[in-house]
């Protein structure tokens, strides 16, 4: 979900007006949670990034990022482009969700790995 969506900013602000109530104990806890997940996260996509010459995996990145007080977490991207002027995004875009084939090119069909996905499910639960 885009942060501006309407429904991202109704969430933070349920949960900022929860984790206004929590002590700087509980709040550093789930800090530690969320650190963990963010990293194991990260080390599970890194390693699932299908390879062909390394670049879409060494483009995902994890940066600790700050909406305000009652805010804490990441964004985990694909940067930058390929050395063909695509952008690493869509390339992993293309790589996880697959493509279907050209009217050019009934063979160009590329399968989904679904490698973001199955990363994203194991945190479920955190």
């Amino acid at each position: 979900m885009a942060w501006n969506d309407g429904v991202s900013k109704e969430m933070s602000d349920m949960f900022g007006a929860v984790i206004k109530g929590l002590d700087e104990e509980t709040k550093q806890a789930a800090r530690e949670v969320i650190d963990e997940e963010a990293q194991s996260f990260y080390a599970r996509v890194k390693a699932a990034t299908p390879q062909k010459t390394g670049g879409v995996a060494a483009s995902f990145k994890l940066t600790k990022i700050n909406r305000g007080e009652n805010w804490y977490g990441y964004s985990a991207e694909f940067e930058g482009t390929a050395p063909n002027g695509t952008p690493y995004q869509k390339i992993a875009n293309v790589l996880e969700y697959g493509r279907p084939a050209s009217a050019e090119d009934p063979h160009s069909a590329v399968a989904g790995r679904h490698f973001v996905r199955v990363a994203v499910q194991k945190l479920k639960g955190m």
